[in-house]
C-alpha cells in the first residue's frame, strides 16, 4: 500500500510555493509520491487568462526534475466543472489499495464551506491543510476542522499565483518564484502579459 499525496489547483502559474507545499507534506507524512492535478474547469474561477492545456504544460515542466512527483490529466478527461468531490471519488476508484491524502493550502481550506458537498468531501480521504502566511482558519465549522491534518510549510517563498500574474504583467522579475523551465515557457508563449 502506497501513501500518495494529491495536489489539485489551477496552477495559473505553478510556482515554487506549490513545490514547497508538496515537499512539506511529503516529508511530514512520509508520502511515497505526490501527484499534481491541474483543474480543467474550476468551479470557483471563471475566465482564466491561460488555456487549460498551457496550465497543464507549465505544471508538468515545474515537476519534471523530481522523480517522486507526477502529473495527472484526470480532470481533463471529464466534461463540465472540475469538482473536488468527483476527482476524489475517481481517485478512490483508481487507487483502491493506497492511502490517499488531498493537499490544500489554508487559503483554499477557508473557502471549503462553499464547495459542492463540502461535508462529504472531507470523508473521502485524508485532507492535509498547509499553513499559509496571512490566513487563519476562520469561518470553517469546527466539525470540518476536526477532520483535517494541519502541516506547516518547510519555509521557502510565499507567493500567490495572483501576485505572480500581476508581476509578470508589470514586467517585474519573477525568476525567484518559478522554475527555470516554467519561466522560459511563460516567456516564449507570452503568457500573462
Amino acid at each position: 500500500m502506497a501513501k500518495i499525496g494529491f495536489l489539485g489547483g489551477t496552477f495559473n502559474p505553478p510556482h515554487m510555493g506549490h513545490l514547497n507545499v508538496a515537499y512539506s507534506v511529503m516529508e511530514k507524512l512520509d508520502l511515497d509520491k505526490v501527484v499534481f492535478i491541474p483543474s480543467a474547469n474550476p468551479p470557483h474561477k471563471e475566465n482564466l487568462p491561460v488555456s487549460k492545456e498551457d496550465r497543464f504544460m507549465v505544471a508538468k515542466l515545474m515537476i519534471k526534475d523530481e522523480p517522486r512527483f507526477e502529473i495527472s490529466d484526470l480532470e481533463f478527461k471529464r466534461e463540465g466543472k472540475s469538482f473536488t468531490k468527483d476527482t476524489l471519488q475517481e481517485l478512490k476508484r483508481l487507487y483502491p489499495k493506497d492511502e490517499i491524502f488531498w493537499m490544500i493550502g489554508m487559503d483554499s481550506f477557508i473557502s471549503i464551506p462553499t464547495w459542492e458537498e463540502a461535508d462529504g468531501i472531507l470523508n473521502l480521504c485524508k485532507f492535509v491543510v498547509v499553513a499559509r502566511k496571512g490566513y487563519v482558519c476562520s469561518g470553517v465549522p469546527d466539525e470540518m476542522i476536526s477532520k483535517v491534518e494541519f502541516v506547516d510549510k518547510l519555509g521557502g517563498v510565499d507567493i500567490s499565483s495572483t501576485k505572480l500574474r500581476e508581476m509578470i504583467k508589470e514586467g517585474q522579475a519573477v525568476s525567484a518564484y518559478l522554475s527555470p523551465a516554467v519561466a522560459e515557457f511563460i516567456k516564449e508563449k507570452g503568457l500573462y502579459v
